[in-house]
């Protein structure tokens, strides 16, 4: 979910807060962390509407390449996080600020994940000496002069960019599309329609699920029945995505009304409460984020999980940004498995005996570009990275 993340601007009174003209007008080179010797500080700062081992393995990661790249190996200098997980993407917007403005203790590089990309490149335009790797995230809305855009014109681009920014990004709606497929085929086996439910609608993330799923789900049917509902407002961000047992209790309302065949998960830390709601009522789940049957083997009614390999997209870039090579914004997708759709429904047997040439053919073009799992409202671009071993 990372990643993961929402889409916010951010107030005219934070941007006057943090800008400091004298720095945000700088783009300073970044240096080989080797140059740095003992005042290498890196952090990563992540959010409590992960699931707790994905923020554990992001981590230890960080951790890894940059001690290996030169950075301190113990103590607070090292600026890692002591805190734990942040509550919600507000209070993790408010301590990547907070690293960033540490004068005693100053950070080369902090990895956000789960926080928003506006108030982050914001971060990075005023603090040129950070890199900012932010995770789960689509290109910010700059104006011309780099800074965050709350008209929505986005009339910078992404060479307007601060070059201290680094948004990772994950073609979640290209597995999406698998899983629809494949939800689609379950539900011609099981002779009903499809339900999603999505941790809230401002969620540009989430929405690439949903619409990826959809247009997966209607290349196989395009009349198939398809139900999308949500956990939460906005205001209530956490109890959409952190809570598994408020969402299982959601899930066992949505499946009694609309009884939907397939069921896919879209809510983070709360994907978990909603596949159990399917399992037990006996009908098929879609997870999202994670390999759902891989941290749950109880949970065997999952007919496939789209799953994002986060911790080899943050090394990639981590190692990218020692050398000064970090991209302002790098999508993850099929190619290469940044994106991955597990196989469980290769053991089902009610799908139609066609199931695996339809999956087969749409994973072809996807990967060919001949059909796009994405309506323009997505505001995506190409994949421009692939994970590597």
């Amino acid at each position: 979910m990372r990643r993961i993340p929402l889409t916010r601007t951010i107030t005219a009174i934070a941007a006057a807060a943090l800008l400091v003209p004298s720095m945000a007008a700088a783009q300073e080179e970044l240096r080989d962390p080797a140059e740095f010797g003992e005042s290498l500080g890196s952090a990563v700062v992540t959010s409590a509407l992960d699931p707790s081992f994905v923020n554990v393995g992001v981590v230890e990661v960080a951790r890894t390449v940059h001690e290996q790249r030169g950075g301190l190996t113990s103590g607070r200098r090292n600026g890692w996080t002591e805190s734990g997980p942040m509550p919600d993407t507000e209070a993790v917007s408010a301590e990547v600020l907070a690293l960033a403005n540490n004068n005693e203790d100053p950070l080369n590089v902090i990895t956000v994940m789960g926080g928003d990309n506006q108030h982050n490149v914001n971060v990075a335009r005023s603090f040129p000496a950070t890199q900012i790797l932010d995770v789960g995230q689509t290109l910010p809305c700059v104006t011309e002069q780099g800074a965050p855009d709350p008209t929505g014109e986005c009339a910078g681009g992404e060479f307007a960019v601060p070059l201290n920014y680094s948004a990772i990004d994950f073609a979640v709606e290209e597995g999406a599309y698998l899983a629809g497929v494949v939800a689609a085929k379950a539900g011609i086996g099981l002779g009903g329609g499809l339900g999603v439910i999505s941790g809230l609608a401002d969620c540009t993330e989430c929405q690439r699920y949903v619409t990826g799923f959809t247009r997966g789900a209607r290349s196989v049917d395009p009349e198939i029945d398809i139900e999308v509902a949500y956990l939460s407002t906005p205001e209530e961000e956490a109890a959409g995505f952190s809570n598994p047992e408020t969402a299982r209790t959601f899930a066992r309302a949505f499946i009694d009304v609309y009884e939907p065949a397939v069921l896919m998960a879209v809510g983070r830390a709360a994907t978990r409460g909603m596949v159990e709601a399917a399992c037990e009522a006996g009908i098929r789940a879609v997870a999202t984020g994670i390999d759902i049957r891989a941290s749950y083997p109880e949970l065997d009614c999952t007919l496939a999980s789209v799953t994002t390999d986060v911790e080899r997209a943050v090394r990639d870039q981590l190692i990218a940004s020692s050398y000064g090579d970090a991209q302002r914004v790098v999508r993850y997708g099929l190619q290469g498995d940044g994106v991955s759709v597990s196989d469980e429904w290769t053991d089902v047997a009610f799908l139609p005996v066609d199931t695996a040439e339809a999956y087969e053919a749409a994973q072809v073009a996807l990967l060919a570009g001949r059909i796009e799992a994405c309506d323009e409202s997505c505001d995506l671009g190409p994949v421009t990275a692939t994970a590597v071993e």
